[in-house]
């Protein structure tokens, strides 16, 4: 009887503590995502936080042996690609994607929620009707077109998180118009910790980053800690409730750093703090 005791009190400790630890985790706040090592911070509160290292060709992209697995792959549903080398474009076409460690001779295009890319090598990445998107520490060169793309032409693009990518050495044709990342229409959009150097201006680039106000539009928007350098401007902004937090600019952008469009006449203006120019002296990338 006892030992019957004994376990029936084993029991219910257990079942105590079970319930104590749940209603902590409730109740304990959520931490910003989390890239790699380095958090992002999402709030405008407080100082803004450092990157764990400047993206470059050294630390971004694919790297070690990677194993053929075909040309033109399209992932479904939970699926993951890891280690290998594609010989033509990536299509993730299902939810809760992982794409890790893999080197694309073409395109990506992301149409899945809740993908995850970390160390991609390709000449583009495009983002159409996704949310819940993270890519990070991925290099994005010889682009026939934009870097990265965002777009809500197949329906809402939401939560999505750019961070620690290196955008650079695009290879446009004439009569192209590149952006190192361009978005028409996103919602609660993080870009943070990467390089965008698009190099010496050509009439082909039109901005490091451009946001644009098509497909919905662009609102809640954080670019922060970034070195972005060239284009026409480096900056072509037009949103709601953008944020420009800690980021360096080169001395590339032709025409200036940025042009903000009709959110200044809509009294929409992105906020601006702790920005600098390549020898860390404080800017005001936007106007006064």
């Amino acid at each position: 009887m006892a030992n019957v005791c004994g376990r029936t009190l084993l029991v219910l400790t257990l079942v105590l503590t079970l319930v104590v630890t749940a209603a902590a985790a409730c109740s304990a706040p959520v931490s910003a995502p989390v890239i790699g090592s380095a958090p992002i911070s999402t709030t405008e509160k407080g100082a803004p936080r450092p990157c764990a290292l400047k993206p470059g060709p050294s630390n971004t992209g694919a790297t070690g042996t990677l194993e053929p697995a075909g040309s033109n792959i399209v992932l479904s549903d939970g699926q993951h690609l890891e280690n290998a080398m594609v010989s033509g474009g990536l299509t993730v076409e299902g939810d809760d994607v992982v794409v890790d460690n893999v080197s694309i001779a073409g395109n990506v295009l992301v149409l899945g929620r809740r993908a995850t890319l970390t160390h991609v090598s390709a000449r583009g990445i495009a983002i159409s009707g996704a949310s819940k998107v993270s890519v990070s520490y991925a290099q994005i060169r010889d682009s026939a077109e934009d870097g990265i793309h965002v777009t809500s032409d197949r329906g809402p693009v939401s939560d999505v998180v750019l961070a620690y990518n290196y955008v650079h050495a695009p290879d446009v044709p004439y009569d192209a118009h590149y952006d190192g990342t361009q978005v028409r229409g996103a919602e609660r959009l993080v870009i943070s910790c990467s390089t965008y150097d698009l190099g010496v201006w050509k009439p082909q680039y039109n901005a490091a980053i451009y946001l644009e106000n098509a497909n919905g539009g662009v609102r809640d928007v954080r670019i922060a800690d970034n070195w972005i350098n060239g284009g026409g401007y480096a900056l072509m902004l037009d949103g709601d409730r953008v944020l420009l937090d800690g980021n360096t600019f080169g001395d590339d952008a032709h025409w200036g750093l940025c042009e903000a469009k009709a959110s200044f006449t809509r009294g929409q203006a992105p906020r601006m703090r702790a920005n600098v120019d390549a020898r860390g002296r404080a800017l005001t990338p936007c106007g006064a």
